[in-house]
């Protein structure tokens, strides 16, 4: 598991792509990369229940 640095490059397909890997680097910033990485797929989820995110 990687512990620091730059969240990975993807290859968007849609907006909601960018936002995650945005958002993701926002959460780090503040928090412990442990932390918001164990906690992802439920941030993940609630992103993508917002009609705009998704």
């Amino acid at each position: 598991m990687r512990e620091h640095g730059a969240p990975p490059q993807v290859k968007p397909k849609r907006l909601g792509d960018y936002q995650e890997v945005m958002s993701k680097a926002v959460f780090q910033s503040g928090m412990s990369w442990q932390v918001v990485n164990n906690q992802w797929d439920g941030i993940r989820d609630a992103f993508r229940s917002v009609p705009s995110c998704g």
